[in-house]
């Protein structure tokens, strides 16, 4: 079985979560809302590029939630915002909700697709701009209702441990077998030298497996009752002469081998907040059949439609440029009067090709994190820090794919490619200006967009 080590976590963690997330944050909300803001112009209004923004703003909020999240791992917080552990069941449901309203959207648009290349008289019926806010709207209140449980998992803890002046956990100079074996024997009398004569049972004192832990425990129990009680953030270590002064000369020497002096002049007991189970993470059956529930319905059976799908998107496209050439040599031999048009089918192409680019991307990118959810719902002994490790990683993927599309719009869209330009140099080209193309006039009339029933009007981002 792979072992990690707890460094190799620690490592996994900073890049992904302290420089990688930062990173795809800025670069995906930028993207994002130059999505939104290019396709919510007039002449890119149409059903397709509706169900697009509506992924944009989700995607948004995806990357904002997956930011808060990775908060977590900044000591800071843990020591002084107990809000965020508070709010963390929230985040953790907002975030899980966005990704399956990702994931559905993109099924939605691909049906909408398919529909509207392999059945062109029905779009006016199911390829409208008003159903497909309703779809939106409909998906959008599905998911955050079926992923509310989520936020009765998580729940504010807080704990008490031993930190250094940086905020280190405090660790002993020597932690060799022997001096963890003498920590085990005599915590008792390590612990009743600190409280003087009105030391703790042996009954009431848990026995660490570490040093450290010893430490922690020991020093829990030597403050007064109403200290305990009240938990002040920080509570200085009693000296090490008044240690030594309240004990036997015997249980003084195996003290000094258990902690050393600097150890205990420079560790604090601070107050350490984390993230606890809830009503609902404590319950163990819950999690068993929420962890089945979520893999059917939110991973394998989108990711099955969408694959199952976009093969019949490629398929229907390789038909449909080998139908085109075969009328741009047909139109060669005739007079340019009488020559077809092949600018529609282009266009409708252009238009699925970019995307099933988007849900390739999106497979791609979701498909690891569910050969990982299987996996380790086959073997539940699977190394805690492996889970952590991969988790991590594929954590960062969902948010690269949320990140992603808007560079695949730019590569394989010329309209959108124009807009962003426009936006960037706050002018127009003349030849937009100057004349209606049939491109143009797809963009310029809503209705056209959606009702037109031969399968050159519908477009879409390009």
């Amino acid at each position: 079985m792979v072992h990690i080590s707890d460094e190799t976590v620690n490592e996994v963690r900073h890049v992904v979560q302290k420089i990688l997330v930062p990173c795809i944050f800025v670069i995906g909300v930028l993207g994002n809302s130059v999505s939104v803001y290019v396709l919510t112009r007039k002449r890119m209004r149409c059903t397709t590029n509706i169900y697009l923004t509506a992924l944009a703003i989700t995607d948004i909020f995806f990357l904002t939630m997956g930011l808060l999240l990775s908060f977590q791992h900044y000591q800071y917080i843990h020591l002084h915002v107990k809000l965020y552990w508070e709010l963390y069941g929230t985040f953790t449901w907002l975030c899980d909700a966005c990704a399956y309203i990702s994931i559905y959207i993109a099924v939605c648009f691909t049906i909408e697709r398919f529909i509207a290349i392999r059945y062109p008289l029905k779009r006016q019926t199911f390829c409208t701009e008003s159903l497909a806010k309703k779809v939106i709207a409909g998906v959008t209140i599905f998911c955050v209702l079926s992923t509310m449980s989520t936020f009765f998992e998580h729940e504010a803890s807080v704990e008490y441990q031993l930190l250094d002046s940086e905020g280190k956990p405090c660790t002993l100079n020597d932690t060799s077998p022997t001096h963890i074996s003498l920590a085990m024997e005599n915590g008792v009398s390590f612990l009743n030298s600190i409280e003087g004569s009105g030391g703790n049972s042996d009954a009431d004192v848990i026995m660490a497996t570490t040093s450290e832990d010893v430490m922690v425990n020991h020093l829990k129990r030597s403050l007064p009752q109403q200290e305990n009680e009240a938990f002040p953030s920080i509570v200085n270590i009693p000296s090490p002469e008044a240690v030594l002064s309240s004990s036997s000369m015997a249980s003084s020497q195996n003290q000094s081998e258990i902690l050393p002096i600097d150890v205990l002049q420079s560790c604090k007991n601070v107050t350490y907040y984390v993230d606890g189970p809830g009503i609902l993470g404590q319950n163990d059956e819950y999690d068993k059949i929420w962890s089945y529930v979520s893999l059917i319905v939110y991973v394998l059976l989108p990711l099955g439609v969408l694959a199952t799908f976009n093969c019949f998107l490629v398929v229907m496209v390789k038909r449909s440029n080998t139908l085109r050439r075969k009328m741009t040599n047909a139109s060669s031999m005739r007079k340019p009067k009488d020559r077809p048009s092949t600018t529609s089918v282009s266009q409708e192409n252009r238009v699925t090709i970019t995307l099933i680019a988007v849900v390739v991307c999106f497979i791609i990118c979701q498909l690891p994190w569910a050969a990982y959810l299987i996996v380790r719902l086959q073997n539940p002994g699977l190394d805690f820090n492996l889970q952590r490790v991969l988790g991590n990683v594929f954590n960062f993927l969902s948010a690269l794919n949320a990140a992603a599309n808007f560079f695949l719009y730019c590569v394989l869209s010329d309209k959108y490619r124009k807009t962003v330009r426009e936006l960037i140099t706050g002018r127009s080209g003349r030849h937009e200006r100057g004349t209606l193309t049939s491109t143009s006039l797809m963009f310029h009339n809503t209705s056209r967009c959606s009702y037109r029933p031969a399968p050159s009007g519908h477009p879409g981002i390009k």
